[in-house]
């Protein structure tokens, strides 16, 4: 929020079009085969899904706002299509942030190390993106996932169970 207002609109746009609409136009392109084969939706969320302070507010607002349109996805297809989602959490990638913000030339791994994310991790380890293909190849699958849709799966080391952060993010304001 600290971000100059017409900054903080041209980001909010930038991530909300890949992050929300991005999703829902290709829900749409895709709808009908998936219907007519009866298959699923997978889309790919965050731990910013979850919680605060792991990716500021644009992005997890979009993320939340995901996880409300795979619910919404998952009503209106069924009981055709399967629709889910998985939310990795860090992990080696080149992930990068909004060119609106200035962030598109830097990753995400330039300002936290291996160590530093598998330290704030409870399972102790910094996860590699092969590290979260079975929760995909399960959600993907008809004969073990016949009874899911509208499910977000949080792969996120166990965060959930001690939390992401400080206690408040303004405690220096």
């Amino acid at each position: 929020v600290n971000t100059p207002a017409e900054t903080l609109e041209t980001g909010f746009h930038e991530l909300f079009n890949v992050n929300v609409l991005g999703y829902l136009l290709g829900a749409k392109a895709c709808a009908p085969a998936l219907i007519a084969s009866e298959g699923s939706m997978i889309f790919t969320l965050s731990n910013a899904a979850w919680y605060p302070g792991g990716g500021g507010p644009l992005y997890t607002a979009s993320k939340h706002a995901a996880t409300g349109l795979i619910r919404q996805l998952a009503y209106e297809l069924a009981p055709k299509v399967r629709v889910n989602g998985v939310g990795p959490c860090g992990m080696a990638s080149d992930l990068r942030g909004p060119q609106a913000l200035g962030q598109s030339e830097t990753s995400i791994m330039q300002s936290l190390t291996p160590e530093k994310i598998a330290a704030i991790l409870p399972l102790q380890f910094f996860p590699q993106p092969a590290d979260f293909t079975g929760p995909y190849v399960m959600l993907a699958s008809r004969r073990n996932n016949r009874a899911l849709s509208g499910v977000m799966i949080n792969a996120d080391a166990g965060l959930a169970i001690r939390g992401i952060r400080h206690v408040a993010a303004g405690l220096d304001l």
